[in-house]
This record gives C-alpha cells, sequence and structure tokens, in this order.
C-alpha cells in the first residue's frame, strides 16, 4: 500500500497543544513514556477522542513528558480515547485491530489512570539516492514505501512524518522511525492499484522499484532491524513517459442533444477487475457543447463519468475506455434524466434552537443496487429548515440512509412517507417526483457504559468489540473493548438496544473478524445505562 499521510499528523507533530479550555471533565491519565528502561522526557503524548471525525472539531488533549518521562492529562470528559506518544524517530504503537495509535482507554467522571505507560523502541532508517535515466537527480518526487507481510504483499502501516518521503535537492531521500520488518521501495506512478493522478500534464515516471525494476516480483526486499539502518538504496528510473489527453461529450441519453455545465469525473479500472479504484475530478465543466477533455493520463483502462450533484437532474452508466499510445477522441457519454426524491430531515421532540441548528449536518443518500459498474450515487446536505432534494437517481429500490458530519450527536431511527415507514426502500422506475419523504433523525443524549468479563483466555493479539443495533433499524455501531476490559458507546437514542460482542485477531500482518455473537438486550434512556457483559473464550458459538 502506497503511503500518504495527511497534514492532519502534521498538525499533531509541529504544534504545541495546551490542555484546550472546551475540556470540563473531571478524569485524568498519567504514564511514563521509556526507551531501553530510560526515560524519554519532552515528547509529546496526545489523548483523541475515538470519535472524533472533523479537523473543525477542538484539538486534542496533549502534554510533554517532563525530565523523568512523565506525563500527566487532565480534564478529561467521560468517553472512549486513544492516548499516543508523538516521536518522530520511534514508530508510532497501533493498538491491535483497532488500527488506532496509541492505546484504546474508556475511562469515567473522576476517574485517575495511572499508569498508562509506553516502552518505545528506535524506528529503523532508510536512506538513498535516485537518478534519471541520463544520471541527474530525481528531485521533489515521493518515494513509495511498501512494507511487506510473509507472501511479500504489501500491507497497511503508518506513519507520523509524510514530509520525509519527498526526494531533496540530491535526490536523496532518508526513511526513518519505521517499525522493523520487510520493505519495498519505488519512486513513479502506476502498479497494481490503479491509482492515477487528476489533471496532470507532461510526462511521468514508471513506477521503478529499488534496484531499478519495473516489475514489483523482480524488486529486492530491504529488511529492517529495530533501531537499524540501511543505506545506498539507490536506483535509476527510466524516461518520463509520455501522457494522453482524452476528449469527448456528454449528451442526453434521450435526445443527444448537449448537457453543459457537468464536472466530469474519471477513473481507473483495476487490473482484473471491473470495478473503479477512486475517482477525481479538476472542476472544469463541460462546454456549451457538452465537450470536456481529460489530461494526464497513462496507457490503462478508463472509466468516465459526469459527477452526481445535487443540482444536476441526470445520472449515468459509466462509460469504458482504454488508452494505450494515442489520444482519445470522440469520446460519447450519454446521461439519463433521473427521478427525485424530496421531503423533510426532522430531529424528533427537539425544541432547542442548538439541537435543531445541527440539520445543515445531516447528508441523505440514496443507495440504488446496480448489477453492472455504476458511478458514485447522489446525495444531498439538509437546509437549515431540514428540507432536502436528492436528484438525478437511476431507476431501482432506493434506500435513504444518513450521514452526519463532525460527530454530531444525531441518529437515523426511521423513514417514512406520509407517516408510513419505508422500511422495503422506495421503487423508482423512471423520472418520477417523489415528494413527502421524511427523515426522522432524535438527538442522542444517551449512553451504554459497561465492562466485559472475559472466562479463559484469549488469543493472542485479540481485540474485542462491542456491537449495539437500535431495533428496527439495520445501522450497527460499535466500541472497542480496552486493555481493562471496559467500553462505551455515545450519542445513542432512547431506545430498546441488541448488544453483541465480537473478536478480531491480528496475526502477522492480517485481522480475521469473527461473526458477533449476541449478548443481550438494553433499555437506553436519558444519561447513561450500565451493563456487564460475560464472554465465555471456550463456549461453543463464541469462538
Amino acid at each position: 500500500m502506497v503511503i500518504r499521510v495527511f497534514g492532519f499528523w502534521l498538525l499533531l507533530l509541529s504544534a504545541t497543544f495546551a490542555q484546550t479550555p472546551q475540556s470540563l471533565g473531571t478524569a485524568s491519565i498519567t504514564g511514563r513514556l521509556t526507551f531501553k528502561e530510560q526515560p524519554l522526557p519532552g515528547v509529546m503524548v496526545t489523548l483523541e477522542s475515538v470519535r472524533r471525525v472533523s479537523n473543525a472539531q477542538a484539538p486534542p488533549l496533549s502534554a510533554k513528558t517532563d525530565t523523568d518521562g512523565r506525563y500527566r492529562l487532565t480534564g478529561i470528559a467521560a468517553g472512549q480515547y486513544s492516548v499516543s506518544p508523538r516521536a518522530l524517530a520511534y514508530p508510532i504503537p497501533y493498538d491491535g485491530a483497532t488500527y488506532r495509535p496509541g492505546k484504546t482507554v474508556t475511562i469515567s467522571d473522576g476517574e485517575a489512570l495511572e499508569g498508562l505507560d509506553f516502552a518505545l523502541v528506535k524506528g529503523g532508517v532508510m536512506t538513498g539516492t535516485i537518478t534519471d535515466y541520463t544520471g541527474r537527480a530525481v528531485i521533489g518526487q515521493d518515494v513509495r514505501l511498501e512494507r511487506l507481510d510473509e507472501q511479500n504483499k504489501a500491507t497497511s502501516f503508518r506513519t507520523g512524518n509524510y514530509r520525509m518521503y519527498n526526494t531533496d535537492d540530491r535526490g536523496t531521500y532518508r526513511l526513518f522511525g519505521l517499525s522493523a520488518g520487510r520493505y519495498r521501495v519505488g519512486l513513479g506512478e502506476g502498479g497494481k492499484d490503479g491509482s492515477i493522478t487528476i489533471g496532470r500534464a507532461g510526462g511521468y515516471y514508471r513506477l521503478t522499484y529499488y534496484p531499478g525494476v519495473t516489475d514489483e516480483a523482480e524488486a529486492k526486499i530491504i529488511e529492517l532491524t529495530e533501531g537499524g539502518e540501511v543505506t545506498e538504496i539507490d536506483f535509476k528510473v527510466r524516461a518520463p513517459e509520455k501522457t494522453y489527453e482524452v476528449k469527448g461529450r456528454v449528451m442526453d441519453g434521450n435526445t443527444n442533444a448537449p448537457l453543459p455545465g457537468l464536472n466530469v469525473a474519471h477513473g481507473a479500472l483495476m487490473k482484473g477487475r471491473e470495478n473503479i479504484n477512486g475517482y477525481g475530478y479538476t472542476g472544469d465543466l463541460t462546454n456549451a457543447n457538452g465537450e470536456f477533455g481529460l489530461r494526464g493520463l497513462t496507457p490503462g483502462r478508463y472509466a468516465v463519468f459526469p459527477v452526481a450533484e445535487a443540482a444536476k437532474e441526470y445520472y449515468s452508466d459509466p462509460t469504458i475506455f482504454e488508452v494505450t499510445d494515442h489520444d482519445v477522441e470522440g469520446l460519447e457519454v450519454k446521461a439519463y434524466r433521473g427521478a427525485v426524491i424530496s421531503g423533510i430531515v426532522v430531529i424528533e421532540g427537539a425544541t432547542d434552537p442548538a439541537v435543531l441548528k445541527l440539520l445543515p449536518r445531516v447528508r441523505v443518500s440514496a443507495s440504488i443496487e446496480a448489477k453492472t459498474l455504476q458511478a458514485p450515487g447522489n446525495s444531498a446536505a439538509a437546509n437549515p429548515d431540514g428540507s432536502f432534494r436528492l436528484s438525478g437517481l437511476r431507476p431501482g429500490n432506493a434506500q435513504l440512509s444518513t450521514y452526519v458530519s463532525d460527530g454530531s450527536p444525531l441518529m437515523l431511527v426511521r423513514v417514512e412517507r406520509e407517516g408510513v415507514p419505508l422500511r422495503e426502500g422506495l421503487e423508482l422506475t423512471g423520472t418520477e417526483q417523489v415528494s413527502g419523504v421524511k427523515i426522522v433523525m432524535v438527538y442522542g443524549s444517551g449512553a451504554i457504559r459497561g465492562e466485559v468479563k472475559v472466562i479463559g483466555t484469549l488469543p493472542p493479539n485479540t481485540q474485542l468489540f462491542v456491537w449495539v443495533n437500535h431495533a428496527g433499524q439495520g445501522s450497527n455501531r460499535s466500541a472497542p473493548v480496552d486493555a481493562r476490559g471496559r467500553f462505551v458507546l455515545e450519542n445513542l437514542a432512547p431506545g430498546e438496544y441488541s448488544l453483541s460482542l465480537s473478536q478480531s485477531v491480528v496475526s502477522g500482518t492480517s485481522t480475521t473478524h469473527a461473526r458477533p455473537v449476541p449478548m443481550q438486550k438494553v433499555t437506553v434512556n436519558a444519561g447513561e445505562t450500565l451493563v456487564t457483559l460475560t464472554f465465555d473464550v471456550n463456549a461453543k458459538g463464541q469462538q
């Protein structure tokens, strides 16, 4: 997997966080950071809610370790958090199958959690120089680093320093803070993942692996030990390969009239599979004749389609084309006027203006199953008065769902039309205008807090998860069980819930997820509901 670490981590690493004044909690966490049993002073330790979904929220709490390597986080509200050290030269520890940095902890109001310690290990270092076919340095290009499993397959891993992947003015790169393991390093674009760069013009470097091969099977594997350093991982890339342009137009599929003012997206098709592995668009709109142009495409198979937007009335099946050794012209993309679903989002029982202001954070989408390759569907944000309009919907059974941004405590409880629940969705046949749909949300003021008591011994590297399902709803929510057996599920609406327990086992670089096992039913009201679950490792049906 190609490493791309986003700017959010840079904020964590470069800023000095104070204890945020919004934190009105009464809990605290203390611990110590060490390396080879020696204290690590001056290292930032952050605490972040596991429900954090937006950088617009308050930054994580943080504190630096003192001369004895000790840290103290205070003013913590009850909830579930990830506590993680941020030291660039040391690999960030990750918490088993949760894939979260650091350690997951569940904490109560007024609790003083002590001894949350981290024994860090020194990261490995890899350096080298990359030149082009003429011997000149390849400057300002991102190195591609892949960590390999025992079968030499690239696996997911993370690092907190995205800037180190860029080559300097000598074509030199230096990757540090890496976990011990087996790696493959390269530079360029292409490969089996089908990734593309949107809007690029000119040439590109074909993906080349150390020691200068384009076939990943011929790439030399680099063994990196804990705190070790490998140098002179040098290689050359080939001359930049030519990219191509694609020109076409979007037309009404029934009248052949041009469709101006549309964004056109494209994505690469995975090798051997008819599905789009990511897509993108430049923001350029089709002109008065419905014409569009795509630049910087490398040889391969692609799908192109108009971007679904609430203001547009059309849908389109992706048009597949192939780029070989020349530009492509005359591509025709046909779009069809679709159905419209309109209605209102309401927060049941809410009269508080502060709660009603959350309505624009609700995004309504329609999922319509198709047997063929399908472009991404449409969605629309609710207006301040709760009204919404989904347009350009293809024929088929439309299942409505919601996504709430910024972690707002709103929960979907039902979808109805003229007072009748739409459990089976809406059947769309053409260009009908479906109105009177009501999306009913509730403000989740309840929580389930509990403990899992384990009978027997869990397999090594096992992570337990508690799942909650609202009666009559198909959506599930889960929370990891921390090392003390605690969990919390927050922002739940009053009602009846079913609790289930699942386990995920990390083996090497793969994770096996077991089917959730039903545990018990719980009635949630405002405030916290306390439960205790018992998990018998050896009981039939719980393995």
